[in-house]
């Protein structure tokens, strides 16, 4: 069973083969438009009456229950399209968001780090500097000294970066907050606490120090 389509309102064919649909002729109705005597139509329209004849009114019911269901598609695609579209925008931000705070991560981790490079060099001189002194004089500073340096160390190799670098190998991203950029890992020396790292088209040997980790931990 197929019909072609009309529009009810002009009678204009959409040219549309609706399959598994059945049509009303509308032959009378075009034939009227087109300026055939009234009479002759009419007479056409009573000749074409059948006891079954309320099924022409059932087959313009389904055609308008089809058009109807295919506007209710049409909407549903144009919202399902508009979700996709919101949820690609959420994506994006959120993994912009994301990058943004692993990049500022990285940055407090450089500078912490940076800061605490700079102090080691001080300890290990006043360290050197001990026998020098006075018995009494050295006795009152190593207890302060020893607490600080304890300090450094425990600043230094906190928990999650001691994860982070136990985890790193060569192919992950990592932030050098010197040069705000991130590179990737070509090579992790655990012994020695350096990394080899592709910065833009060079290799770099860079201190654990002064490299962060990239993604939050």
């Amino acid at each position: 069973n197929a019909s072609v389509e009309f529009d009810p309102i002009s009678l204009a064919p959409t040219y549309r083969l609706l399959v598994g649909t059945p049509g009303s002729s509308q032959a009378l109705n075009i034939a009227r438009r087109l300026g055939l005597p009234a009479d002759l139509v009419a007479e056409a329209e009573r000749r074409r009456v059948r006891p079954d004849g309320h099924v022409a009114l059932l087959i313009a019911e389904l055609g308008e229950a089809r058009r109807a269901a295919e506007q209710a598609r049409v909407a549903a695609d144009a919202q399902l399209a508009d979700l996709a579209r919101r949820e690609r925008e959420q994506s994006a931000s959120e993994a912009e968001f994301a990058q943004r705070r692993a990049q500022l991560m990285g940055d407090v981790d450089g500078e912490l780090e940076r800061r605490l490079a700079l102090c080691r060099p001080a300890l290990a001189r006043v360290r050197a500097l001990l026998p020098q002194l006075p018995t009494a004089q050295r006795h009152a500073i190593e207890e302060p000294l020893a607490a600080l340096a304890s300090a450094v160390e425990a600043a230094s190799l906190s928990e999650r970066r001691q994860a982070y670098f136990a985890r790193l190998s060569k192919g992950d991203p990592v932030w050098l907050p010197r040069y705000g950029r991130r590179c990737p890992v070509l090579r992790v020396d655990r012994e020695r606490r350096v990394l080899r790292v592709r910065l833009g088209q060079r290799d770099l040997e860079v201190h654990f120090d002064d490299a962060a980790a990239f993604e939050a931990l």
